[in-house]
């Protein structure tokens, strides 16, 4: 889907004028917002069910907690994998960043949905080599 979502905004883009460009960053804002709703859907489900699974709370409950938590490991040990991701898998454009963001975001979504735990490491992961498979970059 990376490689999909990554052509399909260079094409609705072609013209690289700053409009397009805005428009681009205004994208990928929004596929980052994406990608933090379905993972707060995913990864707090994950760390928390269990709370839940064993009538120790109710799911909202389990849920503030879980997400409480998460956004705590988010401000002090998130950076290595901002820094991991950002810069250390391939080196993305705009259209490769809404790509990738939105394969991940769809995957883990959709998976979420369906009840079936998913990575999103490993969903961003695969959003960004497709992104990069459209440059035609060999080496990701």
């Amino acid at each position: 889907m990376g490689f999909v979502f990554t052509h399909l905004t260079t094409a609705l883009t072609k013209s690289r004028s700053e409009m397009a460009n805005g428009i681009l960053g205004y994208a990928l804002l929004a596929a980052c917002c994406y990608a933090a709703y379905t993972l707060g859907c995913n990864n707090t489900g994950n760390a928390a069910g269990v709370f839940y699974g064993l009538k120790l709370t109710k799911p909202m409950k389990a849920g503030f907690i879980g997400g409480i938590v998460m956004a705590m490991g988010a401000v002090t040990w998130g950076r290595p994998i901002l820094e991991k991701v950002g810069k250390g898998i391939v080196q993305l454009d705009l259209s490769m960043g809404v790509g990738a963001k939105m394969a991940q975001s769809l995957t883990a979504h959709t998976a979420a949905f369906l009840a079936y735990p998913n990575s999103m490491n490993q969903a961003l992961i695969g959003g960004a080599a497709g992104a990069g498979d459209a440059r035609g970059l060999k080496d990701h």
